[in-house]
């Protein structure tokens, strides 16, 4: 009886010693395939890296190239290459981006979902009824309505400079550049509808625009309440902002370089928003590439979704 016994104990001891020997044979297997992979997966990345870098250099860069860069950094986000990747990403991104606004604005193309509430202002105050701000006491300086051709310093711009704590609405001629630069407090309203508008060094203040054609870009600025509407909304190195916008595309509204930024839907009284997308909350953050949501920015709280006025 024992040596029939012992038989089935023979087997299951085999049995389990071919299992460990197959394990040990496979496991051995898997190295040498890493093994071989490894070196072939960072020649991989060395050509790709040499080509973004040849296409940074030229200015051409192709979206095949900056996919091919992304797949990478998710599937290796941890190695020492990781950062040559994201800096190469940032930079091709940027020059896309620059190419994208210098089609739509060499084709004219414009933001076609917005349509006014009311008429636009008929009457511009004459110069002679404006004072020029050097010559004023802030204290006595009252609400103004400024004609865009008096701060012009070309044909085509108007420049908004070296104010504080200021409460002004500007009228003009649709199609003008805004310049809005060293702001410090205040509300500043433009109520035309600008060709494109930059934004420099304003802090604590609320600006609101009528529809832009193209892009609004946006540098060095804090506590900034910002109302506006365009094709894309660029922002760089800000912080503590509250966007109010709307876009016409996803992934149009651009950080980088920033934190504590907020966004909300474009709401303004005399501009009715055809287009009811969604696209103001597909904010995309040059500084994060990770799949996890980014944390210099939110959706502002439904209580501060506010519809502002120019007037």
């Amino acid at each position: 009886m024992q040596g029939l016994e012992s038989e089935p104990v023979d087997e299951r001891i085999e049995a389990k010693r071919a299992k460990l020997l197959a394990r040990l044979h496979g496991r051995h297997a898997n190295n040498q395939t890493s093994s071989y992979a490894a070196p072939n997966r960072h020649k991989q990345l060395d050509a790709l890296l040499a080509k973004a870098k040849e296409q940074i250099a030229s200015g051409e860069v192709d979206d095949q190239t900056i996919k091919q860069l992304e797949e990478h950094l998710n599937l290796d986000a941890t190695s020492r290459q990781a950062k040559w990747v994201q800096d190469a990403l940032q930079q091709m991104r940027q020059i896309a981006l620059g190419r994208e606004i210098g089609a739509t604005q060499a084709n004219g193309v414009g933001v076609k979902s917005f349509s006014f509430k009311i008429s636009q202002p008929t009457s511009i105050p004459s110069t002679s009824s404006i004072k020029s701000p050097e010559k004023k006491k802030p204290a006595e300086k009252p609400e103004e309505i400024h004609n865009v051709d008096e701060l012009l310093d070309d044909g085509r711009t108007l420049v908004v400079k070296d104010l504080k704590n200021e409460t002004l609405k500007f009228t003009g001629e649709d199609g003008r550049d805004v310049r809005v630069c060293n702001i410090s407090g205040g509300r500043l309203s433009f109520a035309f509808r600008p060709a494109t508008v930059y934004i420099k060094d304003v802090t604590n203040c609320v600006l609101l625009f009528f529809p832009v054609k193209t892009s609004v870009l946006l540098y060095d600025c804090s506590n900034l309440n910002l109302h506006a509407a365009a094709q894309q909304i660029r922002v760089h190195s800000s912080h503590h902002l509250s966007l109010h916008v709307n876009v016409q595309a996803p992934g149009a509204v651009i950080i980088e370089d920033c934190d504590n930024v907020s966004v909300a839907p474009f709401r303004m009284r005399e501009v009715d928003v055809e287009s009811k997308n969604e696209f103001w909350r597909k904010v995309n953050d040059f500084n994060w590439l990770a799949e996890a949501p980014s944390p210099n920015w939110k959706i502002a709280d439904e209580k501060d979704w506010t519809e502002e006025t120019v007037e």
